[in-house]
């Protein structure tokens, strides 16, 4: 079994490690997000432009109607591609939203780690407090 003394400086090593974790996940998911953004504003010019020019006064007969055909396609499938960033951007969102709440409850496992560390300096006259402190801190770690 740990000492608390054991168990203090491997809670700090698993906030600090967890902590490092979730902050290259955000920067991740970050960057993608905003990956995601810069080609839905592309993809929307794109898909205003898959109309131009328009041809009807200038090309009839069935290619015409083919070429229109082929570019309503175009246009379709471009739609419901930036469609889809939308969804991957909610997605995206929701785990920045879940790391974030995983860094704060990573905080306070900190802010228990130092008073418990604080408590053990103190000595015997804390240590009633220090147990309940380990005991917290154990708790929202392990």
């Amino acid at each position: 079994m740990l000492s608390d003394t054991d168990f203090l400086q491997s809670a700090f090593a698993i906030i600090s490690s967890r902590s490092s974790e979730a902050e290259e996940k955000l920067d991740r998911l970050r960057r993608a997000k905003q990956n995601i953004l810069n080609e839905q504003s592309s993809s929307m010019s794109e898909i205003r432009n898959i109309h131009q020019p328009t041809l009807d006064a200038l090309w009839n007969g069935s290619r015409a109607n083919l070429y229109d055909d082929s570019r309503d396609e175009a246009h379709h499938t471009m739609e419901s591609i930036v469609n889809d960033y939308d969804h991957y951007i909610q997605q995206i969102e929701w785990q920045i939203t879940q790391l974030n709440l995983q860094k704060s409850a990573l905080g306070i496992a900190s802010s228990i780690a130092h008073t418990a560390d604080e408590l053990m300096e103190q000595g015997e006259e804390a240590l009633e407090e220090l147990s309940s402190t380990i005991t917290d801190l154990k708790a929202r770690l392990l």
